[in-house]
């Protein structure tokens, strides 16, 4: 569900199915430094191509934790978007179930790293942020992702 009203200053980020998680969605918009948008009802259940065709165009970055979404529908990616984020395991982690706890561990890691990361130009991107790592490729040469992998490793402390 849209809300009425969103400060004009606030980054707007749009849920896809998978990222889906009313807890998840209210402590990002409680911090008070973006906004979630809910994966629109309208939508339930339909597949990747026809949610990628409906959200991307409405301007705001589609958050997901579908790993493979990316490179599975990098055909019907524009090659202008708003940038994707996918919230997920490495590969090293690769045979564990991502749950809410998970998610939540990951995001906090990530904006303690990235303290400017509401205000990142994601756009014609995709953000992997992982336990491990964060990884932006850069989707100017979609369908091909291989333009450039940058990969962040945590300090340890």
């Amino acid at each position: 569900m849209t809300p009425a009203f969103v400060p004009a200053r606030l980054p707007i980020f749009q849920s896809d199915q998978c990222f889906n998680d009313r807890r998840i969605r209210e402590a990002c918009n409680a911090g008070g430094l973006v906004h979630l948008y809910g994966f629109p009802r309208r939508l339930m259940g339909k597949k990747d191509p026809e949610v990628i065709a409906d959200l991307i165009p409405r301007g705001n970055p589609l958050v997901t934790a579908d790993k493979a979404l990316p490179g599975e529908h990098s055909g019907v990616i524009p090659t202008r978007h708003p940038g994707i984020v996918v919230i997920c395991f490495s590969n090293e982690v690769c045979n564990k179930t991502l749950r809410t706890s998970d998610i939540t561990r990951i995001l906090q890691s990530f904006k303690e790293m990235v303290v400017n990361w509401p205000h990142l130009p994601i756009q014609n991107s995709i953000l992997f942020i992982m336990e491990s790592r964060i990884e932006v490729r850069c989707s100017s040469s979609i369908p091909h992702f291989h333009a450039a992998i940058l990969r962040i490793s945590r300090c340890e402390r």
